[in-house]
């Protein structure tokens, strides 16, 4: 799979963009296994994935494109992480809470429970 992006200045003309690679793409007979847009700082990010190397060239030297090598794998794997740090964020939160909690309730290190 061949990840093909396309950066274009916010002032660029999109729609206009969009409509060419439309036309290129039914011109070719290609239909992308994915096709993004993303609005990101002033910049439209457009993610056109490939299956075909030759339909891929084509289109990235027709739109002045750039290539991301398995963008989709390390997008899933920032997400996964940050789930991941969120969990444990959220578990010792609650650890820290319950702690003191029963600190409070006189069962925290130290105490025997019932008498203080």
């Amino acid at each position: 799979m061949r990840n093909i992006v396309i950066k274009l200045h916010r002032t660029a003309d999109l729609s206009g963009t969009m409509k060419a690679m439309r036309l290129w793409l039914d011109h070719h007979r290609c239909q992308p296994h994915r096709f993004t847009c993303d609005h990101l700082s002033g910049w439209y990010v457009i993610h056109v994935d490939f299956n075909e190397d030759n339909k891929a060239d084509a289109f990235k030297a027709q739109f002045g494109g750039s290539e991301e090598k398995s963008a989709h794998g390390t997008m899933s794997k920032v997400c996964w992480w940050r789930l991941m740090a969120e969990e444990i964020c959220v578990g010792k939160a609650y650890d820290a809470l319950r702690c003191a909690n029963a600190r409070s309730n006189g069962q925290g290190h130290g105490t025997m429970p019932g008498k203080n």
